[in-house]
């Protein structure tokens, strides 16, 4: 097992930024599948964009992971990682999760997002999770 993998394998919650879903006005036609539920308030969590034009669903090992000027714009909830993983896998928005990506940018193309959510999807073509420098 490498240093990345006892990592993930050690990380029992993330912070997830995110946006009320309960404004129907504001996200009419999406799918519940794509949003995050904690205390009954579904959120609809935040999707950062790559230059080449992948989507990732950012989530932080902790919030001094979190830039302060990023911290105001959202709601937040800490859930399990592989609860948040399953809601990756889940999504017909994204499959792809970026692990601290002010920091670390740590990025789990779809097949490791499946790994650690115990569901079975088929795998991307992608194995091995990269950080970003």
């Amino acid at each position: 097992m490498n240093a990345i993998e006892e990592k993930l394998n050690a990380l029992k919650e993330v912070y997830v930024p995110g946006l009320d879903a309960r404004k129907k006005d504001t996200f009419p036609a999406l799918d519940p599948v794509n949003f995050v539920y904690k205390v009954d308030v579904p959120l609809l969590p935040d999707l950062l964009k790559a230059e080449d034009g992948r989507s990732f669903y950012p989530c932080f090992t902790s919030m001094a992971q979190v830039p302060e000027q990023y911290k105001h714009f959202f709601l937040w909830v800490a859930v399990p990682f592989r609860e948040f993983c399953a809601f990756a896998v889940k999504s017909t928005i994204c499959h792809e999760i970026i692990i601290d990506p002010f920091t670390s940018s740590l990025i789990l193309p779809e097949n490791m997002v499946v790994h650690y959510s115990g569901l079975e999807a088929p795998a991307s073509d992608e194995a091995e999770p990269k950080t970003e420098a």
